[in-house]
């Protein structure tokens, strides 16, 4: 098994390569190491405005454009804090946190997630979204690797934006 900090160099090369297959080979190269089960990448401006990117299966995607269209749940509320958002375990989420969204997300398989920022220093373009099909929390090494993750992303979506490698969207569903 590849262990979560042996991802640190395949991030790196898949970001010098850059394209607008680059998110989508950084979150294949995440899920093959890290104990998650699907994750999603969306870039945003605002916490009503945003772009999907990329999503492993239809499970990311229905709970990424969920939260948008709820107005609630953990991508608005790590892009707009700028802070991540780890829920270890949604039968032990809250009922005041995000209601809607909860109860939703508790009807599919998905019974924990982390969202990362991605962002560097107050600049915030975006969210990753890794879902578990289990409960528990991430262990602190594959913590370390989903924030050297959402780095990477930040890189890679930076560089389509300033137009060297294509038009972000294009990454498509893995």
């Amino acid at each position: 098994m590849v262990e979560p900090g042996d991802l640190g160099p395949a991030l790196a090369r898949i970001v010098a390569e850059g394209g607008v297959a680059a998110p989508g080979r950084i979150c294949q190269a995440c899920l093959a190491v890290l104990p998650v089960t699907r994750a999603a990448v969306t870039l945003m401006t605002s916490a009503d405005r945003q772009e999907p990117i990329w999503a492993s299966d239809d499970v990311a995607s229905h709970l990424d454009e969920l939260q948008f269209s709820l107005g609630e749940g953990p991508c608005v509320e790590a892009f707009t804090e700028g802070r991540p958002v780890l829920v270890p375990d949604l039968a032990e989420l809250s009922g005041h946190r995000w209601p809607m969204f909860a109860d939703a997300a508790r009807q599919t398989t998905v019974q924990a997630l982390f969202v990362l920022p991605l962002q560097a220093g107050a600049l915030v373009i975006g969210v990753l979204d890794l879902y578990r099909d289990e409960p528990g929390m991430l262990r602190p090494d594959e913590l370390a690797a989903a924030l050297r993750t959402a780095d990477a992303l930040l890189w890679a979506l930076l560089g389509l934006r300033d137009g060297q490698h294509g038009a972000p969207g294009d990454g498509g569903r893995g």
